[in-house]
């Protein structure tokens, strides 16, 4: 089915029986499920909370690990764009410390909550199975989560030493 017929079944249901079957409804309501879920977290306060946490770390590297940790973490259920505008200010006790680069840091927590974005249950890793071909969804779904796993365990401990231990240049 070409784009164009997509919009019009959209627009006029009634022209395109059918078009609703197709539609990855398990997909579409496991985004919107993590988006709404990642937005009650926000809500409730636990933003605010674990910024407290990293404020009261008193290690600059630990709690920038942290931060990468959480980026990692939250990321892999959300939009990862949309989730670098609440993460951020996470970091910015860390931020302010003298002692490490601002854009080091903002780096790393960057690239760890970015790597996860294969994850099945975030907005473009579930574009990714809802157009996946030649696999079992389900088969595809466990290895996506898998590869992400290994991503969050190891991504952003990588992140902190590339970009603030070392300090690559970017």
């Amino acid at each position: 089915m070409q784009k164009n017929e997509k919009v019009v079944a959209l627009i006029a249901p009634s022209k395109q029986d059918g078009i609703l079957k197709e539609m990855p409804w398990g997909v579409i309501f496991l985004v919107v499920g993590m988006v709404t879920y990642v937005g009650v977290m926000e809500k409730i306060g636990v933003i605010s909370y674990v910024t407290g946490l990293i404020a009261n770390m008193g290690n600059p590297l630990m709690a920038t690990l942290a931060v990468s940790y959480v980026g990692g973490f939250v990321s892999a259920f959300a939009s990862t764009t949309g989730f670098l505008a609440s993460v951020i200010p996470i970091a910015t006790p860390i931020l302010q410390d003298p002692t490490l680069s601002a854009n080091n840091i903002i780096s790393a927590v960057s690239a760890s909550a970015s790597i996860v974005d294969l994850s099945p249950l975030s907005s473009a890793g579930a574009l990714l199975l809802a157009n996946v071909q030649g696999i079992k969804e389900r088969v595809f779904f466990r290895q996506l989560l898998l590869t992400i796993g290994v991503f969050i365990a190891f991504g952003p401990g990588l992140a902190l030493l590339l970009f603030v231990v070392i300090g690559m240049p970017w």
